[in-house]
């Protein structure tokens, strides 16, 4: 009896113990991955945004 409850309390920590690899290596693709993707994005519509501005501005300064 003890020797199947220790059986069945060692899956259980196995199967918890995958699961939280898996976790672990998701988030890592993440922060690897998915994460710079999007900071360039960002950086990108950062420097789109600027171009923008700037082209407002001249257009301002002609009409003046």
């Amino acid at each position: 009896m003890i020797e199947d409850r220790f059986s069945a309390l060692k899956n259980d920590v196995s199967k918890e113990s995958k699961n939280r690899y898996e976790s672990v290596e998701h988030l890592k693709n993440c922060l690897e991955n998915d994460f710079p993707k999007l900071q360039e994005v960002v950086k990108t519509e950062g420097i789109e945004r600027e171009d923008n501005d700037q082209q407002v501005k001249q257009k301002v300064d002609e009409e003046i």
